[in-house]
């Protein structure tokens, strides 16, 4: 269950918003201002919704407050603060994917060491045919800096099909265009939080205008940071909207301490397939049962994360065959969890704790956690997309223990905060990800022998890999699941074409532990031998046959 968090407003301040001109409703009268007169009924029916929105959730710009006391209070003391202008009046545009169907994902746009932007595609490929299922990628994004501000949206359509895909490239194209024309208007965390809001009705707008039977729906997070006028060193804010279920996250650099600033807008809780809002037409109008805006506080050289559900749910527990036991809740499945606690609450902390290790793990850099992301996300879905292109036309047994992650389209986006001259070098990187053009898969083999031995204590697993790489286990009650992946990505020679690829891509094992034994999920300790290249895990030993 979600908190909503209320607080008591003033006549004076009320709902509405005057703002560069522009204004919300008279909470009064209930109408709308005279300037909005030329409304096209989809942008009225999208303000209507605004307005039920604004009359049940009564807090200014539907804001969610975080619900860290910290990060809460720090946004609090900013919102008084003027924002400096953008340095630059012409920013500059990244927007993608620039491939959204095949085997082969696009490579990765990045600007050195301030940005970069990935969608991939984890559903299985068809054959023979050079494709995947779900294709077209309805997942798109993109990023615009001006200097010391910078925007970041991620779309993600809903369903498969040319609607989505179309939906979602309408709302990022709009709000994009929105905020190139608008930025200049915006002079505080009020107004950024007003220009979201009215930057998701005009994406709406646009959704619209094509034939009713032609429209599709999607989510769509959108957000930028600006700099504070301040007599101390720079500071500076993020403040984004989201309808649906993509999540942004804040990465502070000087500690590695990353925060899911969209904890409460939605997650895994009654149904899957419900993202909790979206854009575009539904029989009721547009679906804004969590549109809310949302406020972080944050400094120089920290990095935004943005991510589509296609990488975020691969994070959750029950996604990864994770029981509320193995995390030490008295439920046995997560359905009987729903009926007690709040399930994202739960998966917000495993999902940072995963985060948090990954980045750590890494250089502290947007190109190299966006590797890791993705990596981990592929390697995460990869049983059960081997599966399903060994059994075509069949659905993956309903089994995430043997079968873990959520397959999807994929996106991230990351940029570091901060005051800067005009970008850096720009690219795009194909060793980001490791590709393995299905047409000439073969079953991979796996470079992991393990050793299994036991005392009365705890149970050992022995594990021989490759020379040099990231050694990762991940513990569940009755099995666990090895990851390995190499310290370099392997390089082609300038005159040679590829093929196949087993090298580039980390390895995974999924060992269900002997006699049925049961651990201590949280007892884990490793050892590493560098002289025999063995690296031991002790697990406590719960119950056995």
């Amino acid at each position: 269950m979600r908190s909503r968090h209320k607080r008591h407003k003033s006549n004076s301040e009320n709902i509405v918003r005057k703002s560069s001109g522009l204004h919300f409703f008279s909470e009064t009268s209930g109408s709308f201002p005279d300037e909005w007169a030329h409304m096209t009924p989809e942008q009225r029916a999208f303000m209507e919704q605004v307005k039920a929105n604004l009359q049940q959730y009564p807090v200014a710009y539907l804001e969610s407050p975080s619900p860290n006391a910290y990060l809460a209070n720090r946004v609090l003391s900013l919102k008084q603060k003027r924002a400096l202008s953008a340095q630059y009046s012409r920013p500059t545009v990244i927007r993608g994917p620039t491939i959204d169907r095949g085997v082969q994902p696009e490579p990765a746009q990045f600007i050195v060491d301030q940005m970069c932007a990935q969608t991939i595609s984890t559903y299985p490929a068809k054959h023979p045919k050079d494709l995947r299922d779900g294709d077209p990628v309805c997942d798109r994004y993109g990023y615009l800096s001006f200097g010391n501000r910078s925007f970041g949206v991620i779309a993600d359509g809903c369903n498969w099909g040319e609607r989505p895909r179309v939906a979602a490239e309408k709302a990022r194209d709009t709000i994009i265009e929105y905020f190139i024309n608008n930025t200049s208007k915006i002079h505080s965390i009020a107004d950024m939080q007003w220009h979201l809001l009215y930057g998701f009705s005009e994406a709406h707008r646009a959704i619209c205008e094509i034939p009713p039977k032609e429209v599709g729906n999607t989510t769509l997070i959108a957000g930028g940071t600006l700099e504070l006028e301040s007599e101390a060193s720079s500071e500076f804010v993020f403040v984004c909207a989201s309808v649906g279920d993509c999540k942004a996250f804040l990465l502070e650099h000087d500690v590695l301490k990353i925060h899911d600033i969209t904890l409460t807008n939605t997650g895994i809780e009654s149904c899957s397939n419900d993202c909790g809002g979206r854009l575009g037409l539904s029989s009721d109008g547009p679906d804004l049962r969590n549109l809310r805006t949302f406020c972080a506080s944050c400094k120089e050289g920290d990095m935004i994360i943005l991510l589509s559900d296609g990488v975020h749910d691969n994070f959750h527990p029950e996604m990864l065959g994770i029981t509320p036991r193995d995390l030490q809740l008295d439920f046995d499945d997560w359905k009987a969890a729903r009926t007690i606690l709040s399930v994202e609450e739960v998966s917000s902390v495993h999902r940072l704790k995963l985060l948090s290790r990954l980045i750590l793990d890494c250089e502290q850099t947007p190109e190299k956690i966006l590797a890791g992301l993705m990596n981990y996300v592929q390697s995460t879905t990869e049983c059960g997309r081997l599966w399903m292109e060994e059994n075509p036309g069949k659905r993956v047994p309903p089994d995430y223990s043997k079968y873990p992650g959520k397959m999807d389209h994929s996106t991230c986006l990351i940029f570091r905060i901060g005051r800067g001259g005009r970008v850096g070098r720009m690219g795009r990187s194909s060793s980001m990800l490791s590709k393995v053009p299905p047409v000439f898969r073969t079953e991979l083999c796996v470079p992991i022998s393990v050793t299994f031995t036991r005392n009365a204590e705890f149970l050992s697993i022995h594990c021989k890999t490759i020379a040099r790489g990231k050694f990762d286990c991940f513990i569940a009650a009755t099995q666990c699941t090895i990851q390995v992946a190499p310290e370099k990505q392997f390089h082609l020679g300038s005159d040679q074409e590829l093929i196949l690829d087993e090298l580039s891509k980390p390895v995974t094992r999924i060992l269900k532990y002997p006699n049925n034994i049961t651990v201590d999920t949280q007892s884990k300790r490793v050892q590493v031998d560098r002289k025999h290249a063995i690296v031991s895990i002790r697990l406590k030993i719960v119950s056995l046959l």
